[in-house]
């Protein structure tokens, strides 16, 4: 990955736009299909996609999601951090 940008996750509050605007749902038939609507409705463009595999355990799910929004650039940061 040759474009890694630095992100910081942190925890929705309740005035976040999520929650008073909600988000977007689209009905597509493979990534390449959703990733074009994304970017004809809203104009953006996707950073990456990763399949998930449900059959796994909420732990394992969480752990690879966290991996690759790690190897995607992102910086975990955790409530008892600093940083």
């Amino acid at each position: 990955m040759a474009n890694k940008k630095k992100y910081t996750l942190k925890t929705a509050g309740p005035d976040d736009p999520i929650y008073k605007e909600g988000f977007q749902i689209y009905a597509v038939s493979s990534k390449q299909d959703y990733a074009q609507q994304r970017k004809q409705k809203e104009g953006l463009e996707n950073q990456f996609l990763h399949p998930v595999n449900l059959k796994q355990s909420r732990t394992k799910i969480l752990k690879e999601l966290i991996k690759v929004l790690q190897n995607n650039g992102w910086k975990l940061r955790r409530k008892n951090d600093a940083n």
